[in-house]
């Protein structure tokens, strides 16, 4: 995996939760186990527990053991109103990206 995929994995999360919380479902988190997003576990929970400190995703708690990390109530997660803004800004950039990236083909010497 590339070493940007940190944003992509995170936005990814949030679009799988988003999308759930739309269709009024409850959310399948298989959608983002570790082999679905192509990364290991470990890596996942610290996306995770970052998310949650930023205040994007919601319904879990991770706990300090003396062994280490460990996330439960997982299967709670849901996506917060920040985590939907964090979205729609990703979203409308990637939009202007792509103007911007369209308008240099089209113009040259840009």
């Amino acid at each position: 995996m590339p070493h940007d995929d940190y944003f992509r994995i995170v936005f990814i999360i949030l679009k799988s939760l988003y999308e759930y919380k739309k269709a009024h479902k409850k959310f399948n988190l298989d959608e983002i186990s570790a082999e679905v997003l192509k990364i290991n576990e470990g890596y996942r929970d610290e996306i995770l527990e970052e998310m949650l400190d930023s205040g994007y995703v919601k319904g879990f708690k991770v706990k300090q053991y003396i062994a280490g990390k460990h996330i439960t109530g997982l299967a709670n997660i849901d996506i917060t109103e920040r985590g939907i803004e964090y979205l729609s800004e990703n979203s409308n950039m990637k939009k202007v990206y792509a103007i911007l990236k369209e308008t240099r083909d089209w113009i040259p010497g840009i």
